[in-house]
């Protein structure tokens, strides 16, 4: 079994400009497995926040959108789920998706602003969508989607609410929070979106859902600490190091401080992701 992943969208340009990909504030990741007997399964992680974005891109690097088996989403916010109308192409496909990813998702400060998901679940649905939301799931031979209600000790970012029905904003914990595992014969990879709950503690709640083994363990995607200090995002990192983490490519709101605290720790086993990096994994 093999898995190639493609970034489809990150907030870091591809250092070739030649290629005329698009950068923006969000994550699309893509997911290509190749089995025995040429058995293929492509599968969406997060679908960056435009249509625009999330086509051109595709389609500059030969990525075939309508091909897709599957759409997992890893929250309900708009730089995730905005490129929809893009990754469906007026298609029937199975997307997996919270249901507390629709709820009413805004930033608190400097001013209250909508940054939840730009569709509603019918229209959702009427673009194409099969939606379903019962992790943890099998998403195809070796892809598992765990949703994150046994993180208790989460970590909350105090400038993310949810604005209830009678207009009172509390501070949204991000019980919609899904995330992707990939084992492959000789590693175990998760992939994020955001990881508002905390990267080291996602790490470690699947760590005591999962077997142990003897592969090594890496992470992909936005780890969320841009608006971290460096100490503590090293305080992260030194975690995930010690939670047997042995390769690290962070992105999208990962943010420079993150990096640099993930370089200094891991060095270089820390590789940024950047719009049409690819990675290839047996």
């Amino acid at each position: 079994m093999e898995l190639k992943i493609t970034v489809l969208v990150d907030n870091k340009p591809n250092p070739d400009s030649s290629l005329s990909l698009k950068t923006a504030h969000g994550l699309s990741l893509l997911l290509e497995l190749l089995y025995e007997k040429d058995r293929r399964a492509l599968i969406l992680f997060d679908t960056g926040p435009s249509p625009e974005v999330l086509e051109s891109n595709a389609k500059a690097l030969g990525v075939e959108l309508e091909k897709v088996d599957v759409i997992a989403v890893s929250h309900g916010h708009y730089d995730h789920t905005g490129g929809f109308p893009a990754a469906l192409e007026g298609s029937r496909k199975l997307v997996v998706m919270h249901p507390r990813a629709f709820e009413t998702k805004v930033r608190i400060k400097p001013c209250l602003k909508y940054i939840g998901v730009p569709y509603t679940r019918l229209q959702l649905e009427l673009m194409g969508a099969s939606i379903t939301g019962q992790p943890p799931l099998q998403l195809a031979e070796g892809v598992y989607v765990h949703d994150t209600r046994g993180i208790r000790n989460r970590r909350v970012d105090g400038n993310l609410g949810v604005l209830s029905e009678d207009g009172v904003v509390k501070v949204d914990e991000m019980w919609d929070e899904l995330l992707l595992r990939v084992e492959l014969d000789d590693v175990n990879m998760v992939l994020t979106g955001c990881a508002h709950p905390g990267i080291d503690r996602i790490v470690e709640y699947l760590s005591g859902l999962v077997e142990a083994s003897n592969r090594p363990l890496k992470v992909l995607g936005g780890f969320h600490l841009a608006w971290s200090s460096l100490s503590e995002a090293k305080s992260v990192a030194l975690r995930l190091k010690e939670l047997g983490v042995e390769e690290v490519y962070p992105g999208h709101c990962t943010g420079d401080v993150g990096i640099r605290a993930l370089r200094e720790v891991y060095g270089d086993r820390c590789k940024p992701l950047y719009t049409g990096f690819t990675l290839t994994l047996r």
